[in-house]
């Protein structure tokens, strides 16, 4: 047992989450970082990004769905226990958001400002604030190439629909 995320990840073949005793999710490290079962888990195991939302249209033939929220609407990768109309969270992990330039008709888009900048030596994370209460982490994983964005500086950020996941929310 242990709490530190990085040595979980690495050394277990299989992670349970718990919560207040009761299990939330049990499977491989990959399974729960990147399909998070519910928003206890996508926020307890490594950084989210998470919306809160409301399933619209479900492309079954393209393999997304639409999530009304309130930045607009997002394209992302369907739970099978979504239906449309159902109260819904999506899921954006910082290293999967690009910011200006990568934008793309395949991508959801959104815009924002910078609100703070950190330098984590592999990674440069932003926080940028997309208003309606709402504030990502991205990160740029190549810092050496990347000139800082300074802060209150206007950007767009971008996220493909297959790294986009919605999850039922919590009831």
């Amino acid at each position: 047992m242990t709490h530190d995320q990085d040595e979980a990840l690495t050394l277990s073949d299989r992670i349970a989450v718990f919560n207040q005793g009761r299990v939330f999710q049990v499977g491989a490290p990959k399974a729960l970082y990147e399909r998070p079962a519910n928003r206890f888990v996508a926020d307890f195991i490594g950084i989210n990004n998470l919306i809160d939302g409301t399933v619209g249209t479900v492309d079954a033939a393209r393999g997304f769905l639409s999530v009304e929220t309130a930045l607009g609407a997002l394209r992302a990768l369907p739970d099978e226990r979504l239906r449309s109309g159902d109260r819904c969270v999506t899921c954006i992990r910082p290293e999967n958001i690009a910011i200006d330039g990568a934008a793309a008709a395949e991508r959801n888009v959104v815009r924002g400002k910078i609100a703070f900048a950190a330098y984590l030596g592999n990674t440069l994370r932003y926080d940028v604030d997309l208003g309606q209460g709402v504030t990502f982490k991205a990160d740029v994983r190549d810092p050496w190439h990347h000139e800082e964005i300074p802060i209150g500086a206007g950007i767009e950020v971008s996220f493909p629909p297959s790294s986009t996941l919605a999850i039922p929310a919590d009831r």
